[in-house]
């Protein structure tokens, strides 16, 4: 399927985006441990906010090589391509309604994906 040569490129970039965010949390967890200045709160509150991204975030990238590997194969089926594309709605309400916030730039990766997969019905 031609629709795929969009789409599987998009996943790739949505993995690497998602991989990059992730060690940039990880080095600020870090740096926020280091810090002296915070009080107690503070740090906590902000730690766990940066907790809570990084288990988002890798939510999101395990859905994302999951689908990378259902689609960009070259005997990949039209169920798979169905299947991908209601994960993404759920993922996209999540991404939307959700409680913790998440990098557009990532939002519209998947959104992307799914709009491309919707428009090959």
């Amino acid at each position: 399927m031609s629709l795929l040569a969009y789409v599987c490129p998009k996943l790739k970039a949505v993995a690497e985006t998602i991989e990059s965010t992730i060690l940039k949390l990880r080095e600020r967890q870090r740096m926020l441990q280091e810090s002296a200045n915070l009080d107690v709160y503070s740090f906590q509150s902000e730690n766990l906010a940066i907790k809570n991204l990084i288990d988002e975030l890798t939510f999101l990238l395990q859905k994302s090589l999951k689908f990378e590997s259902m689609l960009c194969r070259p005997d990949v089926s039209y169920a798979d391509i169905v299947s991908v594309k209601h994960e993404l709605r759920k993922i996209l309400e999540r991404l939307v309604y959700g409680r913790v916030k998440v990098p557009s730039e990532i939002k519209c990766y998947f959104y992307e994906v799914w709009r491309l997969l919707s428009s090959s019905e």
